[in-house]
């Protein structure tokens, strides 16, 4: 009898998500269990800088791509390949059996709002609206640790010439769809900072006017480049702006090559021109729990509710391979680092206090 060859396996996947699997000890042999759908494999496209299709808003949580945007002529045609409809598999039969569960937030999700994004029982995912994600484009004006390990930005050359390629296909799919798309930018870099980001943001026509946007920023261009969101800024649902920080001294550690204070005058400037303007878009601010700000987030939440932020969020950090064989020493969140305890106890203080959302980190504020 011929050997069957799986649809999916360790050995068919990229080098640098076969290192994804590694690092997370991740295996394919594994059921979950969890007695929920999770719509995402069946709504989201994620798209990296070479292209790469994943089904999930973190390309590590499900390091499996099902093709390259440029092969694909509609998002519809993403969920039909053989790959996504193995992944899709995986979700309906509960097995979750090449997910991440552990880094993701599915628990959190399925706590906070199980009306929006699960399904028990014979009830399969919806397939709209379609989540889009866009990891196109490195470009930062910052080196942060927990993401780099050096100062990445292309302006020109054939890396910048493949990024535009990438961003036009994907703004001729945007015009294609009729359906309400939600715009996820961007996780890889900083889409103030980023010419194509600015591009494609200033460039989008939509064909569904209910469309929106979720912006994920450093927030130190927020004043300079907020023009050139003009035509969609009506479209945005949330801006998120990265503190990681409750104060100048860590600021300076954990978001390299900041400026605390052009961060807070800029936040205090985005919160004026929503009250002025009646706009109606949430600003978040995200705060990522590592060992060097451990003893910051009760600052943290201070200042940003003292800001006027609407959405105060908190997140394990993750490995993105910045950190080399230093990576226990920064996760906090794990039991056997000796600061745990520390974090799980500011952890319970804030998670009830008004706009405050733990995400991943949830289970650690119930931890004695």
């Amino acid at each position: 009898m011929a050997k069957v060859i799986p649809i999916i396996s360790k050995d068919s996947l990229d080098p640098d998500m076969q290192w994804v699997y590694a690092s997370r000890s991740m295996s394919f042999d594994k059921y979950v269990g969890i007695e929920h759908y999770c719509d995402v494999p069946f709504t989201t496209v994620n798209v990296d800088s070479l292209g790469r299709v994943f089904l999930c808003g973190c390309q590590h949580w499900l390091p499996i791509s099902v093709g390259n945007i440029l092969d694909f002529n509609s998002f519809e045609e993403i969920f039909t390949t053989t790959k996504a409809k193995e992944i899709q598999k995986t979700i309906l039969d509960y097995s979750y059996q090449y997910c991440d569960t552990n880094s993701c937030d599915l628990s959190d999700r399925i706590r906070e709002y199980p009306e929006l994004s699960f399904f028990k029982g014979n009830n399969r995912p919806h397939t709209t609206p379609i989540k889009l994600v866009l990891n196109i484009d490195d470009s930062c004006n910052l080196t942060c640790p927990s993401c780099r390990t050096e100062f990445k930005f292309d302006k020109s050359g054939p890396r910048f010439d493949r990024k535009m390629k990438l961003a036009y296909h994907l703004a001729a799919l945007v015009s294609k769809f009729g359906k309400t798309i939600q715009f996820e930018v961007a996780g890889d870099g900083d889409p103030f900072a980023s010419i194509i980001y600015r591009n494609f943001l200033s460039s989008i026509r939509f064909s569904n006017s209910k469309s929106y946007f979720i912006i994920n920023t450093n927030g130190l261009l927020l004043k300079e480049h907020w023009a050139k969101l003009s035509f969609v800024e009506d479209h945005i649902n949330t801006i998120k702006v990265s503190f990681d920080a409750g104060s100048e001294e860590v600021y300076n550690i954990t978001r390299r090559l900041g400026s605390w204070n052009k961060l807070l005058d800029n936040v205090r400037w985005l919160v004026q021109h929503k009250k002025e303007n009646n706009k109606r878009f949430y600003i978040a601010a995200n705060f990522v729990v590592q060992q060097a700000n451990v003893n910051d987030i009760k600052k943290y939440v201070k200042l940003v509710t003292d800001l006027g932020v609407d959405v105060i969020y908190l997140q394990k950090v993750t490995d993105w391979g910045t950190w080399g064989n230093e990576f226990n020493n920064v996760a906090v969140w794990k039991k056997e680092h000796p600061d745990f305890n520390d974090m799980c106890r500011s952890l319970e203080l804030i998670k009830d206090m008004p706009k405050v959302q733990l995400t991943n980190l949830f289970e650690y504020a119930t931890t004695n």
